[in-house]
């Protein structure tokens, strides 16, 4: 008796940054290390998965926050205080 065993390898995508507009976005511009049938490139990382518009693609910009000099008065889990 003969067991022969497949093994697939999955591919892992190569992403660079794209500026769209005020938003960076990541944009598969190829992919490595899998077997099988290369998969398509120029999607984008969207917030649940591969996108193919870019206006649906996740912003990497993040959220600008304020910081303050001073400490806050009484605790606040809305408050941010960096002592420079």
């Amino acid at each position: 008796m003969r067991l022969q065993t497949y093994i697939t390898l999955g591919w892992t995508p190569i992403l660079a940054l794209v500026v769209d507009g005020g938003r960076k976005v990541q944009q598969v511009v190829g992919w490595e290390g899998g077997t099988g049938t290369v998969p398509a490139t120029g999607l984008y990382v969207g917030p649940l998965g591969y996108v193919a518009d870019i206006a649906d693609a996740t912003d990497l910009n993040g959220t600008i926050i304020t910081l303050s000099s001073t400490p806050p008065v009484g605790p606040s889990v809305n408050d941010l205080w960096i002592q420079i």
